[in-house]
Order: structure tokens, then C-alpha cells, then sequence
């Protein structure tokens, strides 16, 4: 069966070395920041600044850049970047007019952010929108950067990255060789999930019913932290609701969780079910994510 969607061409995953400089930043972003603590009526820790790795977004881009080739930006119809946290200490005003001048993009660039550490989620879930909805869109790019230095309030104690990376999915129309079709990137709303009749198992099945997906050829990946996980497994006890394969991912906090799992599913030829989807929950909140993706090696589909 031909399921409608997108195919995922490549996906670049860098990962930078942890560093330890503790060095001052620039007193232009040292202002802002606490400009913006003070707005917010909370007091900025400045040794917040200190911790990490210090690494900006232009120290995450060039190692992705790195890895590819100048024609890997070739007949790209749109671009969409996405971010946990705002960059560390920028060496530009405008980091997209640095990509688009690097890799001579001259396409539509969206910038997806304040959506928690579900913003690559949540820009995936835009690009493949667009995507399907614009017959000119040949080629898509969703980049997303996450760095361990965070300005924060003092006694915030916030859950945080520990590492930075970055990361890069390329999107097609067609398939190109790919083993990997992108079905469904659905954002859960956390008024959806906070409903009192709501059950993961249930809207699973209303979508996969959508998709035309088998239930039997399914298997769900979910970090075992996440309320939205055990809120599942306490229903599946308690209600005696339909089970799938489960397997788990790291459970760090971090936003580059869709990242790192697409990158080894792009890695993993043959995979436990021919359909796999992440389930992801948001940091800061109830909000969540779901994520349909077909193996077509181990479809009928023609590649």
C-alpha cells in the first residue's frame, strides 16, 4: 500500500566536544539578558553564563556544513530552523541571513522557537505542512541547534541540555533511493493531552485508522521519564487498551531527541516493525509530539 507523505533523504547529526571556558560574554548580551530577567520580574544568575560549552550557533552550523557537500543546497524550496533556547551571546543579529549567505539559500526561511524543547518537533511538523501543501516544494531543510550554556534565574532549576549539538533532515517529494517516508508530525496541545478522556492508546488508533497504518506493524519509542508515558502504561494496565512494541530513547533533557532518532533509524536498515513512531513530550510542559515513519525496505512501496 502507498502511504501518503514525505520521504527524509538524509539526516546530519553533529555533536561538538564539551568544553569548559567560563569566559565573560559580550556586555551587549550580558545586558539583555538581564533586561529581559528584569521584565520578567526574576533576577538572572550570572553565573549561568559561565557554565557549558559556550558554543554559539554559528560554532554548531560549520561542523553540518562541514559534512555535506555544496550541492546538498542545491534546489531547496524551503528552510525551516528551530531552537530549544535562544543562541548564546550571537556573533550575528541575524544567525538565518548567515546560513542563507553560507549556503546561498534563496528560498523561504522560517524560524520556529518558544515552542520548548518540542521546537524541532513542532518545525518539522510545519515543513511537512508546507510541504504538501505547495507542489513546488521539491526539497525541504529543518536544521535545529541546542547549546548548554542558558542564561536562567537564580534557583530556576530548570531541566537543561547537557551537550550541544545540531542537526540537519533534508525532506523530498519523491523518494530518491530513501528508505525512510515521513507519514504524520502531530502536535498533541497540552489542553489536548490534560483533557480528562484523553488516551494516547486511542488516539493512536483514530490515527494509524487515518494513515491506513496496521496496528500489528507498529512499534512505539518514548522516553520512560515522560508523563505522557506513564499516563499511557498506567491506561494500558488499568483499561485493558490496545498494546504496541515499545522501545525507549534517551531520556535527557535535550530538543534533538526527533533528531538523534531519525538519524538511527536513517543508520538502521531493517528495523523491528516497518512502522515506527516517536512520541516526545515537551520539557516545560504537558505538550507533545507524535511522529509516524514507514521503513520502505521493508514495504512493498516502490523506491
Amino acid at each position: 500500500m502507498t502511504y501518503k507523505g514525505l520521504y527524509i533523504s538524509d539526516v546530519i547529526l553533529a555533536s561538538l566536544d564539551s568544553r569548559s571556558l567560563a569566559l565573560e560574554p559580550r556586555e551587549r548580551f550580558v545586558v539583555t539578558q538581564q533586561d529581559i530577567h528584569r521584565m520578567a520580574g526574576i533576577k538572572l544568575e550570572h553565573d549561568s553564563m559561565l557554565r557549558g560549552d559556550q558554543y554559539n550557533h554559528v560554532d554548531l552550523f560549520d561542523p553540518l556544513y562541514a559534512e555535506v557537500t555544496s550541492s546538498f543546497f542545491d534546489n531547496i524550496q524551503l528552510a525551516v530552523m528551530s531552537y530549544w533556547i535562544p543562541e548564546f551571546d550571537p556573533e550575528y543579529s541575524a544567525f538565518g541571513t548567515y546560513v542563507q549567505n553560507k549556503c546561498e539559500l534563496s528560498c523561504p526561511f522560517l524560524d520556529v522557537s518558544e515552542r520548548g524543547s518540542l521546537s524541532p518537533n513542532v518545525a518539522l511538523t510545519v515543513a511537512m505542512q508546507y510541504a504538501l501543501a505547495d507542489d513546488l516544494v521539491e526539497q525541504a531543510l529543518l536544521m535545529s541547534f541546542e547549546q548548554s550554556t542558558v542564561p536562567v534565574a537564580e534557583n530556576s532549576y530548570h531541566a537543561l541540555p547537557k551537550f550541544s549539538s545540531s542537526g540537519i533532515v533534508k525532506l523530498t517529494a519523491e523518494p530518491q533511493g530513501n528508505h525512510i517516508k515521513l507519514l504524520a508530525s502531530r502536535v498533541i496541545s497540552e489542553f489536548e493531552v490534560s483533557r480528562e478522556n484523553f488516551k494516547l492508546a486511542h488516539y493512536l488508533e483514530e490515527l494509524l485508522e487515518q494513515l491506513g497504518v496496521p496496528q500489528g506493524q507498529v512499534i512505539l519509542s518514548f522516553k520512560r521519564n515522560t508523563s505522557i508515558f506513564k499516563t499511557y502504561n498506567y491506561h494500558l494496565e488499568t483499561d485493558c487498551l490496545t498494546s504496541y512494541a515499545m522501545d525507549f530513547v534517551d531520556p535527557t533533557a535535550s530538543c534533538m531527541t526527533v533528531i538523534r532518532w531519525l538519524h538511527q533509524k536513517q543508520h538502521t536498515p531493517i528495523w523491528l516493525s516497518e512502522f515506527a513512531i516517536l512520541i516526545d513530550e515537551d520539557e516545560e510542559s504537558l505538550s507533545a509530539h507524535c511522529l509516524v515513519i514507514q521503513n520502505l525496505a521493508q514495504s512493498g512501496e516502490h523506491k
